[in-house]
């Protein structure tokens, strides 16, 4: 019997954004310095008017040197203690060399940026900021990075998405709908995901403990940032800040570990 695709998260995928989700994804990209649309917003983008007026609460602030100054602070919060890189050769043979390596760091590089600053919004959404915080004036951010493509779900063959869902359940739990990081869909290659399991194998617990930190710190950064941010009702929208909240803090410490086991490559 052929296994069925699981229902995964819903989103709006970039390629059938059209109107007014098009351009609210443009200034996303525009504001967050970042050359795709990170998958909580994807998803806000279902609900006709959630995503406009989620982006309209948190623009201000993550447009702001404020956020950029937080969003440092917490990228530094989550990097791993003293990791092994894999063997360039190993890194390599899995495709990664040349202009590859490249693309590989620079996804790292973006994920990084693109979840430090949405971590704090999740936080401003969930509990209220008062704003007045120090960095109010806006940040033209630096110039997307090309990366590597990221993987259709629904077009992968049954073994890559099984290998996909069992890398995301310890990152972001296997409750229904099912939720596939964005950022492991870039690596959605066998022999990529195979480095990437060896890479997140080793001190989960630890890894655990990092979330949990990054997680209070993004808290209390989100309490200080410099723009007013009402918190979100019980509901739908406050759910998916709530999920993302847990999700973003995990990806971030992933992500953090995977740059430094992804060192030699090149």
């Amino acid at each position: 019997m052929t296994r069925p695709v699981p229902a995964y998260l819903p989103e709006v995928a970039e390629a059938d954004a059209e109107g007014r989700v098009a351009e609210l994804y443009a200034d996303i990209r525009r504001v967050l310095g970042l050359p795709l649309v990170n998958l909580v917003y994807r998803h806000l983008a279902v609900e006709p008017g959630r995503l406009e007026s989620t982006w309209r609460s948190l623009r201000p602030n993550l447009a702001s040197r404020g956020a950029d100054e937080a969003a440092r602070l917490l990228a530094a919060a989550a990097a791993p203690p003293p990791v092994e890189p894999l063997a360039a050769a190993a890194l390599a043979r899995a495709g990664l060399a040349g202009d590859r390596a490249a693309l590989a760091r620079a996804t790292l590089d973006t994920y990084a940026r693109g979840n430090s600053r949405n971590l704090l919004g999740m936080w401003a959404l969930l509990d209220g900021c008062a704003g007045g915080g120090p960095g109010a004036e806006p940040l033209d951010p630096p110039p997307p990075e090309p990366i590597l493509p990221m993987a259709d779900l629904a077009a992968l063959d049954r073994p890559t998405r099984e290998l996909l869902e069992e890398l995301s359940r310890p990152l972001v739990g296997g409750g229904p709908p099912v939720l596939v990081p964005s950022l492991l869909r870039h690596f959605a290659e066998p022999p990529l995901l195979a480095l990437v399991r060896e890479a997140l194998g080793p001190a989960a617990g630890g890894r655990s403990a990092r979330r949990a930190a990054v997680s209070e710190t993004a808290r209390g950064l989100a309490a200080a940032l410099p723009h007013p941010v009402a918190p979100l009702a019980e509901g739908a929208g406050r759910d998916v800040a709530a999920r993302f909240a847990g999700t973003i803090s995990a990806l971030l410490v992933a992500g953090e570990t995977l740059r430094a086991a992804f060192a030699a490559a090149g």
